[in-house]
């Protein structure tokens, strides 16, 4: 238990200046005390176990910070992200529907938002397990100005509205997730408005299409550019490696392998070998990376 409570008070005052964003009641919610309790505490009224709340309040003060002072992978083009520009640029331009899938960890969702980013216009939907009809008109209405408010013809009549003539592109992630009425009610969107469509997801998401009953065969048929991503390259691993590691040591390729080309894995055996390095003085060396993998792994579990 912490004694020196006008310390801790202290930090606190200057851990609200450096991070403004975070709010008292956060900080409450996560620390699992009252917000009277630490008001009381900062104006050091508390009657109760100051020791207790001083204690728990630093610890989530050091644990926010750990977490801020985490490395930030930042967008860097590889093979993946140019082939999605190239088809999101297709159908943002032409008013097409697009599909592009390829396996998890390669980067996909990460170029939908840097494509995102350079094009403002563009409408970012990232679909999950139970996505409804319902829900995903809600969405799109809710991210073309609206209040997501109404019956499902109501929430389709005002997206088209704002969409007709717009020329703007809506891209689905994890389009795997959607059931065939929500494509239904998107290719009614594309219809009536004109605007691209990309849906992005795993190779089942492909199946999926291809399996659809035959009352939804208007649906693959208005696919104009299916494309499928393979894993990075041993070029594309250098360029996000030199993001995280400043020497890599030409070690590129032992990297790449034991990921077996996919980034996320990749980024995440990239940065345990960095903590590693930086707390033990370690060599970053072939063996010490194959050996922090190995640490990594679970035994009968596999990275896809």
């Amino acid at each position: 238990m912490i004694k020196d409570h006008e310390a801790v008070r202290k930090r606190l005052e200057e851990f609200f200046d450096k991070f403004p964003s975070v709010s008292k009641t956060e900080l409450c919610r996560a620390a699992g005390i009252s917000t009277s309790a630490l008001s009381q505490f900062i104006h050091d009224k508390y009657t109760g176990n100051n020791d207790k709340i001083a204690t728990v309040v630093n610890g989530f003060m050091d644990r926010f910070e750990n977490r801020a002072a985490g490395r930030k992978v930042s967008f860097v083009e590889t093979s993946v992200s140019e082939l999605f520009f190239d088809i999101a640029s297709v159908c943002h331009n032409l008013g097409r529907i697009g599909m592009a899938v390829g396996p998890s960890g390669i980067g996909k969702t990460e170029a939908a938002k840097e494509y995102k980013n350079r094009n403002s216009d563009t409408i970012l939907i990232e679909a999950s397990v139970g996505y409804t009809e319902k829900f995903a008109l809600k969405k799109i209405d809710e991210l073309t100005g609206g209040d997501g408010r109404g019956g499902k013809p109501d929430l389709l009549d005002g997206i088209v509205e704002k969409l007709k003539g717009s020329n703007r592109l809506i891209i689905i992630d994890e389009a795997e997730h959607l059931q065939d009425r929500i494509l239904e009610v998107i290719r009614r969107i594309h219809d009536f408005t004109g605007v691209g469509v990309l849906y992005v997801g795993l190779p089942k998401f492909a199946a999926t299409v291809i399996n659809l009953r035959r009352d939804f065969d208007y649906i693959k048929n208005r696919i104009y550019m299916p494309a499928k991503f393979e894993r990075i390259t041993v070029d594309d691993a250098e360029r996000i490696l030199n993001t995280i590691i400043p020497n890599i040591n030409g070690l590129s390729q032992v990297f790449h392998e034991r990921s077996r080309g996919c980034a996320r894995k990749m980024v995440f055996l990239a940065e345990e070998c960095l903590r590693l390095q930086q707390l033990n003085g370690a060599d970053l060396t072939e063996d010490f990376v194959e050996s922090v993998d190995r640490s990594m792994k679970i035994e009968g579990l596999a990275y896809v």
